[in-house]
């Protein structure tokens, strides 16, 4: 099941010197980072992610992408 944020982006595992949960622009492009954790495997993140289990970021980032609101 494919999960999405309030701005219609994808909410997908991510990498960058680990993996997390976030979503990339229309080019591809990394656009926010949802999760707090970074996790060891992709495996790991796909699990938190598909039992809602990651821990949400608070701050300026996810309130440009979600204008205030919850993200998803």
């Amino acid at each position: 099941m494919e999960i999405t944020c309030i701005k219609g982006y994808s909410v997908k595992v991510l990498s960058a010197n680990g993996y997390y949960i976030g979503t990339l622009d229309e080019d591809g492009m990394p656009m926010c980072r949802l999760s707090v954790d970074y996790y060891k495997s992709k495996e790991a993140a796909q699990k938190a992610l598909d039992d809602n289990s990651f821990t949400r970021r608070n701050g300026a980032e996810i309130d440009f992408c979600s204008q205030g609101k919850p993200c998803f």
